[in-house]
This record gives structure tokens, C-alpha cells and sequence, in this order.
């Protein structure tokens, strides 16, 4: 029998799944559809109950489920490869933006872990963004990539 999954779980699983299939093509298209989905299922968690405690402890634990998430995904990335670096950052800084806006509605009454996963995304993005920069940034190596 299939257990029944609560939103907190969907929204895990619908990271989860976009993450591991970054060689998806059209990657731009998939990632618009991320963000929708990502951005409907955390208003869905905000309205399914009408008791702010039971909305601020399903937000709390999605929003913990997505930190240690990243964090494991950033671990055993390839950093050497370029393209599932960039992809990586880009799907970090979509994930990253929805929950900064999720900081300026009201139904959330605690903020304190909103706040610090997005604190923690953010880290985690500028620290991907500078390996980024350091492996394949550089204008020599962008004056080869446009000649050769």
C-alpha cells in the first residue's frame, strides 16, 4: 500500500527530482517550470492549514528538508564540470529567490528558520559562484572559448 505524502514531503521530492536531473534539456524551459511548481507547492503548505503553528512547523520542516538537501547535492557535485556547475547555481539561485520572497508574507508568523535557510542558501550560492569564477571564470580563458 502506498503511503500517502504530505506537502512538506512533495516539496522535498519535487527539489529533489529537479536536482538530479540537471542534464535535462531544454534545461531554461524545466527550470521556469521548477520555480512555478516549487512556488505553488509552498503556497499550497501555507494554506492547507488555518492554525499558524501548523503552518510555521510544516514550513519549518520543508524548509530544513531543502537546506540539508543542497548541502548533499553541493558534496558530491562534480565541480570540475562546468556545465553541472552552472546548472547547480542556477537551480540554487531560483530555490533561493522563492524563499526570499517568502519572507515578505504574513501568514508566517516565525520567520527564524525562513531566515536562516535562506541566509544558508545564499552562502552556499556565493561559494559556488566564486569556485565558479575560479575554475572557469577569467578573461583569458573566455578569449579562448570565443577563438577556439
Amino acid at each position: 500500500m502506498d503511503r500517502i505524502l504530505s506537502i512538506e514531503d512533495r516539496v522535498l521530492i519535487l527539489v529533489e527530482e529537479f536536482c538530479n536531473h540537471l542534464e535535462v534539456e531544454p534545461f531554461e524551459s524545466a527550470l521556469q517550470d521548477y520555480r512555478f511548481r516549487l512556488r505553488s507547492k509552498l503556497v499550497e503548505l501555507l494554506t492547507q492549514a488555518k492554525d499558524p503553528q501548523m503552518i510555521n512547523a510544516g514550513l519549518d520542516n520543508a524548509l530544513e528538508g531543502i537546506q540539508r538537501y543542497f548541502e548533499e547535492r553541493i558534496n558530491r557535485a562534480d565541480l570540475s564540470k562546468e556545465k553541472e556547475l552552472s546548472r547547480l547555481i542556477k537551480v540554487l539561485t531560483v530555490t533561493h529567490q522563492i524563499l526570499s520572497e517568502l519572507m515578505y508574507d504574513e501568514k508566517i508568523r516565525d520567520k527564524g528558520t525562513l531566515s536562516k535557510v535562506v541566509g544558508t542558501l545564499g552562502q552556499m550560492l556565493e561559494n559556488l559562484r566564486l569556485e565558479y569564477q575560479r575554475r572557469f571564470g577569467g578573461i583569458l580563458r573566455k578569449l579562448k572559448r570565443l577563438f577556439f
